[in-house]
């Protein structure tokens, strides 16, 4: 067991709320993503395809932000950053927010042309893949119930997040049944975003030094 690096000017209570927050404001923006997604693939407005990837990567940038503006004054910048950087649970949301933000940025620059290799196509992909395996063994704080509930939640979260991935790889593969792919993906996407918004931390997270 690990000793837990608990934010020292937040109670077991406000981290629960915080850590609710961030899945919830995720999961709403990844949903809008998606529903932008359904758009391109029914073909409602062109801009559509260039929209997503842009709230794609700005979901990511969103995510960073949250974790790393002072917060509590420039006076514990140092700390807070100290504090985020020295958890582990925090380097892996700040991994998965690159990856969002990396992925989704790529897939806007693949559509634009500016990244012409076909192989760039699959980044957005294999950025929700690995987004996914991270969910499987993200690092829980909390009493022994507390992270065996939260973990299989986490599991829940990143089948769908592999799920979706492995959609937009194929959707990207095949390209003559990018229509009914991109749909699946869309719908893949919005699933996954729905799980991040009725996340909640179980009772007795953070309230303990156990860590798995």
């Amino acid at each position: 067991m690990m000793a837990l690096q608990a934010a020292p000017w937040h109670t077991p209570e406000e981290m629960r709320q915080i850590v609710n927050a961030a899945h919830v404001i995720e999961g709403v923006v990844l949903g809008a993503a998606a529903f932008v997604m359904v758009a391109e693939s029914m073909a409602w407005f062109r801009q559509a395809r260039f929209i997503w990837p842009t709230i794609v990567a700005g979901a990511g940038v969103m995510l960073w932000l949250y974790m790393l503006i002072p917060h509590h004054g420039l006076n514990q910048a140092t700390a807070q950053w100290t504090f985020v950087f020295g958890d582990a649970q925090q380097r892996q949301h700040l991994l998965i927010a690159s990856l969002m933000a990396t992925g989704g940025w790529a897939e806007l620059q693949s559509r634009r042309g500016r990244l012409a290799a076909r192989s760039w196509a699959f980044a957005w992909p294999a950025a929700l893949i690995v987004i996914g395996v991270l969910f499987f063994v993200h690092t829980q704080h909390g009493t022994g119930e507390a992270v065996a509930a939260a973990l299989s939640e986490h599991r829940q979260i990143g089948a769908a997040f592999v799920l979706t991935g492995v959609l937009g790889a194929a959707a990207a593969y095949r390209a003559r049944a990018a229509k009914w792919l991109g749909l699946a993906t869309a719908l893949a996407l919005a699933g996954t975003s729905a799980l991040l918004v009725t996340y909640r931390e179980p009772p007795g997270a953070y309230e303990t030094h156990g860590h798995n």
